[in-house]
């Protein structure tokens, strides 16, 4: 049963992370500061890319998406997220799981403004007033993505693009000022800045991932991230068999320590998870991928409701 109590601002919290507290300084840096943190990984040399790697993925992501089947009461991250895994795995279950989702999410408050990303003859009378200013790490990505999914409506503030072009962040603050300005590209807004500040973005990202190779919920973000901002080329193989290695046998993921709810946590990170391994090695995986959930869609037809 769904709670009717839920509120933006606990939904950011799921959005696609829990874990960004206020913007500490950890989580607002300088460019010499991250080369800095992170110049031994520049000084290995080339290190080969997923893109030509023979990795394959197809079982992993075979069991992930059974065990997604069983899910539900998706917040509205993980039900973006799955929209974009539908695209890529063509899986008719996966594809009636979010159309359920979709019309429970319509219901709740917590999706109000967030509905143009799913349905773009939406329209709102009005969107909530910037609180960036309020300096919490929350309340400055709610304001970034719900600002990036209403562009066709309302014209973002000159506060929200300056937090979105001009600040610098890290960790999760800097996974989401790169999706929310993809939100703005894919939501058709035009500003010259976009591109550019999204291969900045990915390379700051890049770079901040060359840290270490621990498996957790932030890792797996940067990869999905990376791979959908259209940058695929600068992952690494070894990214993608730390996503591997770190499957759980029911095919989930989890990212420790839990400093959210673990279910949520699993679902959350599993999304992510198997979205990168399903934007992995380009054309040829989607189309085996989709082959075979197309088999399987068509064995099985006691996907739970």
């Amino acid at each position: 049963m769904r709670t009717k109590e839920s509120v933006i601002v606990i939904a950011l919290m799921v959005l696609l992370t829990a874990r960004a507290g206020g913007a500490s300084r950890d989580d607002t840096v300088g460019a010499s500061q991250i080369l800095d943190e992170h110049r031994p990984g520049l000084d290995r040399g080339e290190v080969p890319k997923a893109a030509e790697d023979s990795i394959d993925t197809a079982v992993s992501v075979e069991k992930a998406i059974s065990w997604i089947l069983a899910q539900s009461d998706f917040t509205v991250g993980t039900l973006w997220a799955l929209d974009q895994l539908c695209e890529k795995t063509r899986s008719k279950g996966l594809k009636e799981l979010y159309q359920r989702e979709l019309r429970a999410g319509r219901q709740e408050k917590s999706f109000k403004y967030y509905l143009k990303l799913f349905d773009n003859e939406v329209t709102l009378h009005e969107i909530p007033e910037s609180r960036a200013k309020s300096r919490s790490g929350l309340m400055i990505m709610e304001d970034w993505l719900i600002a990036a999914a209403n562009c066709e409506d309302f014209a973002p503030s000159e506060e929200v693009l300056r937090e979105l072009f001009e600040n610098r962040y890290s960790g999760y603050l800097s996974t989401h000022q790169l999706l929310a300005i993809m939100w703005l590209r894919d939501q058709g807004y035009l500003d010259e800045r976009i591109e550019p500040r999204i291969r900045k973005l990915v390379e700051q990202m890049v770079l901040e991932q060359a840290g270490g190779d621990e498996f957790t919920d932030l890792f797996v973000e940067r990869v999905a991230f990376i791979f959908h901002a259209g940058y695929g080329e600068k992952v690494e193989s070894r990214w993608i068999k730390t996503i591997l290695d770190a499957q759980k046998e029911d095919g989930s993921w989890r990212s420790p320590p839990p400093e959210i709810n673990a279910q949520i946590t699993d679902l959350h990170t599993t999304i992510l998870a198997v979205w990168a391994l399903a934007q992995h090695d380009g054309g040829e995986s989607d189309r085996r991928i989709t082959q075979q959930y197309i088999f399987l869609d068509s064995k099985s037809n006691n996907t739970r409701i």
